[in-house]
């Protein structure tokens, strides 16, 4: 009977999930956008106690305390709860009975939003402005110290081969191990050069899996070597799309050379093609390596993150990108001891011009 006389019809229409509780902090009424966020269905939510569903000892402390003193409290929680909400806005708020209703007892009304998809907006315009600052400065290395590093090289080459004529080998492995490291030091403004100049898209109707069989060719020896063996799954229905050939190239040999890394004593590598419903594609590269610990998984895509002992920490940060470039997402699951698993979502044709049309307004 309670339940009936807390379900107005405000309540009822409100276009975000809405719960109503008693003291006991169970459900007595709960609006259609509260079982479709949560998965429960009407009958069996009533009576239900909240924490079952939203399991947050915060939540269930601002909800005693707004029940016995009134007022009113907002608060964010962070599940995931289910496959569907892994961050919440909750607004408490207490409901004093009013004049004529049956239970005179105060309750507590939920307002509850789903603000999943607003924190991976902000997380990702905040990775964006760190990106552009880094672009900046990996530019300007990369202008200022490219020349002077050019002509250092090209004089210990000169001195080398002198040397080396001269039969004076002691110093002649001297002059080899500069020289090797000024190449190493160009690799690496080399890598930030890459980093800058990423908005620069030159797009074509591409086959994915063409791309992808010449990565796995060009890096077949390696595989060898490391005793890692790769099984393709392709799906031959899967659409040409519009990529940057050389730059989802530079995605692919990132990745797969990051699970190569990760496998030394050997391991599986599988790659797969696959088309999706949403008018996209699929791409996943799957590993058996050692993996990589949740706790580090949040940050393996920042700039100059890195647990290798060479390397700037760019490669995963310019992985992600590119693939944000052609309107796609990059996504990670890891599990140590187990491997680790990347899957690329690039648009069709289809959904391409729609997030075209969408960034164009």
């Amino acid at each position: 009977m309670s339940s009936m006389l807390i379900a107005h019809d405000p309540l009822v229409n409100l276009p975000v999930a809405t719960a109503v509780l008693d003291g006991e902090l169970k459900i007595l009424f709960a609006n259609a956008e509260f079982h479709d966020l949560f998965g429960t269905i009407g009958k069996e939510a009533t009576g239900q106690y909240i924490g079952a569903i939203i399991p947050c000892r915060e939540l269930e402390r601002n909800l005693t305390a707004v029940s016995k003193s009134g007022g009113l409290s907002e608060m964010e929680v962070h599940g995931p709860f289910n496959t569907k909400c892994t961050a919440l806005k909750i607004v408490i708020m207490r409901i004093l009975p009013t004049e004529g209703e049956l239970i005179q007892q105060a309750h507590i009304l939920l307002v509850i939003e789903n603000i999943a998809e607003q924190l991976r907006h902000q997380e990702e315009r905040l990775q964006a402005d760190n990106i552009k600052a880094v672009e900046l400065i990996a530019a300007t290395m990369a202008h200022e110290l490219g020349n002077p590093l050019s002509i250092i090289r090209s004089s210990f080459q000169y001195i080398s081969e002198r040397l080396s004529k001269n039969e004076d080998g002691d110093l002649s492995k001297f002059m080899q191990v500069v020289l090797e490291n000024v190449d190493r030091m160009h690799d690496t403004l080399k890598d930030l050069c890459g980093f800058a100049w990423l908005d620069k898209c030159n797009l074509e109707l591409e086959d994915i899996g063409n791309t992808l069989c010449r990565v796995i060719c060009f890096l077949s020896r390696e595989c060898e070597q490391r005793q890692v063996t790769v099984e393709t799954i392709f799906d031959q229905t899967v659409p040409k799309i519009w990529a940057d050939r050389h730059q989802m190239k530079q995605v692919f040999l990132n990745l797969i050379k990051n699970a190569l890394d990760a496998m030394p004593q050997g391991g599986k590598l599988t790659i797969i093609t696959e088309r999706k419903e949403t008018d996209a594609i699929g791409i996943t590269i799957r590993d058996t390596g050692a993996g990589i610990a949740q706790e580090n998984l949040p940050l393996i895509f920042k700039p100059f993150y890195t647990t290798k002992t060479r390397g700037m920490g760019l490669g995963l940060s310019v992985c992600q990108n590119i693939v944000r470039q052609h309107h796609g997402q990059l996504a990670v699951s890891s599990r140590e001891g187990q491997g680790t698993t990347f899957v690329i979502t690039l648009p069709t044709e289809k959904r391409r011009k729609q997030h075209v049309e969408y960034s164009s307004r």
